[in-house]
């Protein structure tokens, strides 16, 4: 049985981007979360700065262009 402590240090141990993209699941539907965020990786942290690893070019544009306002208040 899995409590909610053990719960939280799961989270805890997730990083950023995991963090981030539990938060953007709940503001997108299945299908966007699924085709443009969840190819999404993180590369490496430095301090607060996050490098994401995305498939493309076509990713990233789309990402800017059509979801920029979910990220940015993410």
């Amino acid at each position: 049985m899995t409590t909610a402590t053990q719960v939280g240090r799961e989270r805890e141990a997730a990083n950023p981007w995991d963090q981030f993209l539990d938060h953007v699941k709940a503001r997108v539907s299945i299908n966007t979360f699924a085709t443009w965020f969840q190819p999404t990786r993180l590369n490496r942290a430095e301090g607060e700065i996050l490098y994401i690893q995305i498939p493309s070019a076509v990713f990233r544009q789309v990402l800017t262009r059509t979801y920029g306002d979910i990220i940015k208040a993410v």
